[in-house]
C-alpha cells in the first residue's frame, strides 16, 4: 500500500462558485506548493461551516480528497477567534497588550485539537506523512503520536515564534512546547524563529539541545528553517499580460490585510510627515493602499478600521485638493489580475509590518516588476522576507523620519541602481518557488524518518536478557571484560550534598566479585582524585578523576596528570559562578583541578533552573574562545578544560589495552558520558541510565537496575 501525504490545516482551501455550482481550490500559497504531491495519494483535512459542509457532500469535488473536520460551531468559535485570534496571534506577534486570556479559550482549542485529530485517525495509516500547518494546531503533533507512533509528523509555523521572555508569559506554554515535541520536523520561515523556540525548550522544558535539533525521550525532533514562496511562474505569466500605465505621480504601493501586525497605522504616519516636511512633493506622489478586511467580528480589529479610516480622512483632508487625493485607499479583496497590474505600475512598494512571518506581498511585487524600468522594495526588518530580499530599503517602521528619508531615496534612485537590486531579488523569487519550498520541507521529513528513531534496548538486568544483549554487541565467553563506569548516578544514587555519596558496602562487595572474576572495573568520573581514591580504596583499581584530567595507575599507585596546562580561565569562571552562587540560595561552587562546578540541586527548583540557564549562556558566551567547554549536567553546570573529556580518555585506554579478546561496557548517566559512549562504539556496548536522549546502546529505567546488572554480570 503506498504511502498518503496528508495535509492538515485549519480550514479547508476550498471556495464554492456559483457558476460553476461546484467547489473550486483557492488560490493560495500551500496549495500552489503540495502541486507536485501525486492527487491520488493526497488528502487534506480542514474546518469548514456547516453550510458548506453540506454543498460538500453533495456537490462534485476537486481532485484531491478532501476531509471536513467535525466540530460544535461554539466549539470553534471559541477555539479560533478567542485563543487562536486573541491569545496566540496577539502574543506570537510581540502585541501582548491585545492578549485577551480566557480559560473557556483554552480549553476550546484543546477540544479543537481533539477533532482534528479524530478526523485523522479516520484517514491516517502507519507510514504516512502528515503535514500539520501553523498556531491553531499546536497540541496535534502530541495527540497524534499517541495514536500512531509510525508516522511521520511534520509541523510548519507560518508565523513568527517570539522570543521565549514573551512566549514564557503565555499561561499554557508547556503543553504546547512539549506537543510540538513530538513532530519529527519543526519549520519555521526565519533562523530567529527557530533560535527563540530551540532557546524556549531550554528554559521552560529544561531540554538542553543543539539549535537544529532536540533530543528528548528517546527520539529526535529536527529543527529547520524554511522561507516561504509563491507560485513564481504564474505571477510572472499575469505580469507579462498586465497592461504597464504611465503614472503622473510617484505611487508608492501598500497591500496589506487589515491586522495591526501589518503596521499600515505607522505607514500612514509617515506619508503624513513626508507630505508635512517636504511641501513641494504636493500632488507629485500619492499612496495606493490596499486593505484587505479580516477578523470583522474581533473588537481589535474592528477598532483598527476606525483607526485607519480616520487617519486616511486626516490627511486627505489636510493635503487633499479637487485635483489630488494623496491617499487611494481600497478596503476590499483585489482580483489577482487586477492586483499584479497595480504591483506592476507601482513604482514603489511599501510594507511597514511591524512583525510579520513572511510577507508574501513582497515577492509578489518583486516578480510583477517591468525589467526595463523596475519599481523599490521599502520592507520592513521585522518581516520574515527581509532576511531574503537584501537588496530591498531596510525599514524600521517606528522610525518615521528614516522611512521618510528611505522614501526619498527611492523616489531618486537612478535606474542602474533600480535595476541591480531588483534583478538580485528576482533571480531568488524566481527560482525559489512555493513548490520548492514544500519539497524541501517534505524530503527533509522524509529523511529523518530513521534517524529520529533513536532505538535503545531498554534493559531487564536479569541473567536471560543481559547474556542476550551482550552477545548481540559482540561478547563471548572467552572475552576479556573491561567495565568503564561513572560514580554519581551511576554506580552511586545522586545526593543533594556530594560529600554525601558515599558508597555502600553492598556496592563493594558487587565490585570485589567482578574483580575476583577477572573483569577489570575503570570508574571514571567528574570527581576529585582525593573523593574517589578515599571511597574506593579497598579495591585498588584503575580510577579516572575529573572527566580524564587524572587517571590512577593502582600498580603505581600514582595518579597521572594527562593534561598539565596552565588554567587562565578559571579564575574568569569563578568571578561568574560566584555571582550565581550570591543570587540563587543554597547554590554552591565546587572547585577542582581542571574545573569548576556550579551546584543548585538544593536550589528553589524554578529560579535555580532559570538562572541555571542564564549562568550557562554567560559562561558560553564569555569562553567561545577559550580551550574550554561549558555543559550542563544533572542539576550543575561545569566550566572544564577541553582535553578533561571522558571520551578521550577511554579512546587513548581502549587502544593502550585492545585486543581481539576484549569487550568493554561502558554505563553512565549525564551528558559527560556521552563522549565515553562514542569512544566505545565498535568496542562494546553502552549504557545509559535514566532518561535523555544519548549515543549508547541500551538504557536501564534507574540507578538500581545498574547495581542488579552488576550482580548479574558477576554470575555469568
Amino acid at each position: 500500500m503506498s504511502r498518503q501525504y496528508i495535509i492538515v490545516s485549519n480550514r479547508l482551501p476550498l471556495a464554492w462558485n456559483d457558476r460553476k455550482q461546484a467547489f473550486d481550490k483557492s488560490a493560495g500559497g500551500l496549495v500552489s506548493a503540495i502541486a507536485g504531491i501525486p492527487q491520488h495519494n493526497l488528502h487534506w483535512l480542514g474546518y469548514m461551516p456547516c453550510q458548506a459542509k453540506q454543498r460538500l457532500t453533495s456537490k462534485e469535488m476537486p481532485d484531491t480528497h478532501f476531509h471536513p473536520v467535525n466540530m460544535p460551531e461554539a466549539v470553534y468559535q471559541d477555539f479560533y477567534n478567542g485563543y487562536c485570534n486573541r491569545v496566540l496571534w496577539p502574543l506570537f506577534h510581540y502585541e501582548m497588550d491585545k492578549c485577551s486570556y480566557q480559560e473557556q479559550y483554552w480549553q476550546a482549542y484543546c477540544q479543537a485539537n481533539k477533532y482534528f485529530c479524530d478526523s485523522l485517525l479516520k484517514v491516517a495509516r502507519p507510514g504516512d506523512v502528515i503535514w500539520i500547518h501553523d498556531y491553531q494546531l499546536m497540541l496535534l503533533p502530541h495527540l497524534l503520536r499517541k495514536k500512531i507512533k509510525k508516522c511521520l509528523i511534520g509541523f510548519f509555523l507560518h508565523i513568527p515564534f517570539p522570543s521565549s521572555e514573551i512566549f514564557q508569559q503565555l499561561p499554557n506554554r508547556r503543553a504546547i512546547l512539549s506537543s510540538l515535541l513530538a513532530a519529527d520536523l519543526i519549520g519555521f520561515h526565519d533562523y530567529n524563529y527557530l533560535r527563540h523556540f530551540s532557546t524556549g525548550i531550554t528554559r521552560l522544558l529544561e531540554i538542553d539541545n543543539q539549535g537544529l535539533h532536540i533530543d528528548h525521550d528517546n527520539f529526535r525532533t529536527e529543527l529547520g528553517v524554511f522561507p516561504a514562496s509563491v507560485d513564481s511562474t504564474k505571477i510572472i505569466n499575469r505580469a507579462k499580460r498586465a497592461k504597464i500605465e504611465k503614472n503622473k505621480r510617484f505611487t508608492f504601493l501598500g497591500v496589506d490585510r487589515l491586522d495591526y501586525i501589518k503596521g499600515i497605522d505607522l505607514k500612514l504616519d509617515t506619508f503624513d510627515k513626508l507630505l508635512a516636511d517636504h511641501p513641494a512633493l504636493h500632488n507629485k506622489i500619492e499612496l495606493c493602499q490596499i486593505a484587505v478586511p479580516s477578523r470583522t467580528d474581533i473588537p481589535e480589529y474592528q477598532a483598527l478600521k476606525h483607526l485607519v479610516d480616520e487617519k486616511v480622512g486626516q490627511i486627505n483632508g489636510k493635503y487633499g485638493t479637487v485635483a489630488w487625493s494623496p491617499i487611494r485607499y481600497l478596503t476590499k479583496n483585489i482580483d489577482r489580475n487586477e492586483l499584479v497590474k497595480l504591483y506592476k505600475n507601482a513604482d514603489a512598494m511599501l510594507v511597514t509590518s511591524r512583525r510579520d512571518g513572511f510577507n508574501l506581498v513582497a515577492l509578489e511585487y518583486i516578480l510583477s516588476q517591468n525589467k526595463d524600468n523596475p519599481g523599490v522594495l521599502l520592507l520592513s526588518e521585522f518581516a520574515g522576507a527581509f532576511s531574503q530580499l537584501t537588496q530591498c530599503l531596510r525599514l524600521n517602521p517606528w522610525h518615521l523620519d528614516d522611512t521618510v528619508e528611505k522614501m526619498l531615496q527611492a523616489m531618486k534612485m537612478p535606474l542602474t541602481e533600480r535595476k541591480h537590486r531588483w534583478q538580485t531579488m528576482f533571480q531568488y523569487a524566481k527560482k525559489y518557488t512555493a513548490k520548492q519550498w514544500s519539497n524541501t520541507f517534505l524530503n527533509k521529513l522524509i529523511n529523518s524518518q530513521e534517524q529520529n528513531r533513536l532505538h535503545l534496548t531498554t534493559v531487564k538486568p536479569n541473567k536471560q536478557s543481559v547474556t542476550r544483549l551482550l552477545r548481540q554487541h559482540g561478547w563471548k565467553k572467552k572475552s576479556n571484560l573491561t567495565l568503564f563506569i561513572d560514580y554519581d548516578g551511576t554506580l552511586n544514587p545522586i545526593v543533594d550534598d556530594p560529600k554525601m555519596a558515599i558508597l555502600s558496602n553492598a556496592t563493594i562487595q558487587i565490585l570485589t566479585k567482578l574483580i575476583e572474576k577477572n573483569i577489570t572495573i575503570i570508574v571514571i568520573s567528574g570527581r576529585p582524585r582525593a573523593f574517589l581514591q578515599s571511597q574506593l580504596k579497598p579495591l585498588n583499581i584503575p580510577l579516572i578523576a575529573e572527566h580524564g584530567a587524572f587517571v590512577f595507575n593502582p600498580e603505581k599507585r600514582k595518579w597521572q596528570d594527562q593534561i598539565k596546562s596552565t588554567k587562565d580561565w578559571y579564575k574568569r569562571a569563578k568571578a561568574i559562578m560566584d555571582k550565581y552562587t550570591e543570587l540563587v540560595p543554597n547554590s554552591f561552587i565546587e572547585p577542582k583541578t581542571y574545573s569548576i562546578v556550579w551546584h543548585y540541586r538544593r536550589s528553589p527548583s524554578y529560579f535555580g533552573n532559570f538562572q541555571a540557564y542564564k549562568l550557562l549562556e554567560e559562561l558560553k558566551l564569555n569562553f567561545n574562545k577559550s580551550p574550554v567547554s561549558v555543559s550542563r549536567g544533572h542539576k550543575v553546570i561545569e566550566v572544564k578544560h577541553v582535553n578533561a573529556n571522558k571520551g578521550i580518555c577511554v579512546d587513548n585506554m581502549i587502544k593502550k589495552l585492545h585486543s581481539s579478546e576484549n569487550f568493554y561496557i561502558a554505563i553512565g548517566d549525564d551528558v559527560t558520558d556521552e563522549d565515553m559512549f562514542e569512544s566505545i562504539k565498535g568496542y562494546g556496548l553502552a549504557i545509559k541510565v535514566g532518561k535523555g536522549n544519548t549515543a549508547a546502546q541500551a538504557r536501564f529505567i534507574t540507578q538500581k537496575d545498574v547495581l542488579t546488572f552488576l550482580k548479574t554480570l558477576a554470575n555469568i
